[in-house]
């Protein structure tokens, strides 16, 4: 499988990951390992689906996933988007929402339009205190889509603390 392939097989993971075709994210995330056992986005992933299964392995796969972020220079992490985002969840997986909330503003930065990333930005800035920056993350959020319970929730959250 060609590099470029891989990242695809990666991508088609995470889309079966999202619809709960446990078994079609499974073969393609093994698929991925198989050619490049150190793969991030595939331990990342691998660690999502373990925990929507309540398996033994999830602490391990997050555990890898941690541990491999730590390789990455900040320029390098502080650039790439996808970087930025698998270590925004896994830190706050860890529970170092702090530490998610820096990677988070730096992918937000870059991708402004990630909705769910957003999001979590401003649930993130909540759970840290930071009550006006997370209306700040939230707030273009609610001009795009008022109605949304997903945000509302958060945003009002934000305002009444």
């Amino acid at each position: 499988i060609e590099p470029a392939a891989l990242r695809v097989r990666l991508a088609r993971a995470a889309v079966q990951l999202a619809a709960g075709n446990d078994a079609a994210a499974r073969a393609d995330l093994d698929a991925v390992r198989s050619r490049n056992p150190e793969d991030l986005g595939a331990a990342f992933l691998d660690w999502q689906l373990l925990v929507g299964r309540g398996a033994p392995g999830a602490k391990a796969a997050l555990a890898f996933g941690t541990g491999k972020l730590a390789t990455y220079d900040d320029d390098t992490l502080e650039s790439e988007p996808f970087l930025l985002r698998i270590a925004a969840l896994v830190y706050r997986a860890n529970g170092d929402a702090a530490r998610a909330a820096g990677y988070l503003r730096r992918y937000v930065e870059l991708k402004p339009n990630d909705r769910i990333m957003r999001r979590l930005q401003g649930e993130v800035l909540l759970e840290l205190g930071e009550a006006e920056d997370a209306v700040a993350a939230l707030g273009p959020l609610y001009r795009e889509s008022p109605d949304d319970l997903d945000v509302l929730l958060p945003l009002g959250e934000a305002l009444l603390a």
